[in-house]
């Protein structure tokens, strides 16, 4: 993979390229920097990229200079044929949100590749939720699960809330109220998704869970956020399917929303 971690001497940057160290191997990945010079933080800017080298001993890392992160790093992932871009957010919030934008949420609507958005303090990876809609033949968000728990040694838990979107026409007809061991009992075609991706997880020696919810998917996502503890949310951003209706707006609307409400370290797939 190649990731482009955006670093501008502020403390959220180098906590944001701190989390990304620990999801990174030697002779796998390859490491950018992009350096925003325009926060009147030369200084700091400068003693940041020497910390994030040493934390990234063993990466050739290679740096390139910024003015404005959001248009830059967009560019750059096109230019540099970059797989996820790493931003450290400050989190805005309501009227300040509103008129200043927010590079986290530019970047999102933007970017066409993965973004993790960290977002404050920083520690180890034990807990990782990837909330998913399971869209047939899809496994982006497990793959990447998959690759950071048997970095870091994470459980993963797979949540699928039935809401907005279903896998097929005939969905109307699954059995309401099913929970995930019930719905793969079944056979239903929750359960058949919920149980490849398990069975993907726990093949690459993971430990795994899988939940199935019903209601509001930003409902059963903050929900399960606030009671599970997790470090690490995984969501599908607006790259869905084509031939499902209205896809990729819902899907985008839900990262948007999770982006402005949660304070967990979010990566859009």
């Amino acid at each position: 993979m190649r990731w482009l971690i955006v670093i501008d001497g502020s403390d959220r940057s180098e906590e944001a390229a701190a989390f990304a160290a620990q999801l990174v191997q030697p002779g796998e990945d390859e490491i950018l920097l992009l350096a925003v010079r325009n926060t009147g933080m030369a200084a700091e800017l400068e003693a940041e990229m020497g910390r994030v080298r040493e934390q990234f001993a063993g990466f050739d890392l290679r740096t390139l200079n910024s003015r404005d992160p959001a248009n830059d790093a967009v560019e750059a992932a096109v230019g540099e044929r970059v797989d996820l871009v790493v931003y450290g957010s400050r989190g805005r919030r309501g009227l300040s949100r509103l008129l200043l934008g927010s590079v986290a949420a530019r970047l999102e609507h933007d970017l066409a590749c993965s973004l993790l958005v960290v977002r404050g303090q920083t520690g180890p990876i034990r807990k990782i939720l990837v909330a998913t809609g399971l869209y047939p033949g899809r496994m982006t968000q497990t793959e990447l699960a998959g690759r950071f728990a048997g970095l870091t040694g994470a459980r993963v838990t797979i949540l699928h809330v039935m809401s907005q979107l279903v896998l097929h026409d005939d969905a109307v007809g699954v059995q309401l109220g099913l929970d995930a061991e019930e719905a793969i009992r079944h056979g239903t075609r929750e359960g058949e998704a919920l149980q490849e991706r398990l069975v993907y997880l726990k093949e690459r020696g993971i430990d795994a869970e899988a939940r199935l919810r019903h209601g509001l998917v930003l409902d059963e996502v903050g929900a399960e956020l606030d009671k599970g503890d997790y470090d690490l949310l995984i969501i599908g951003g607006h790259r869905v399917p084509s031939d499902l209706p209205f896809a990729g707006l819902l899907a985008e609307d839900v990262a948007d929303h999770i982006l402005m409400h949660t304070r967990t370290h979010v990566l859009i797939a």
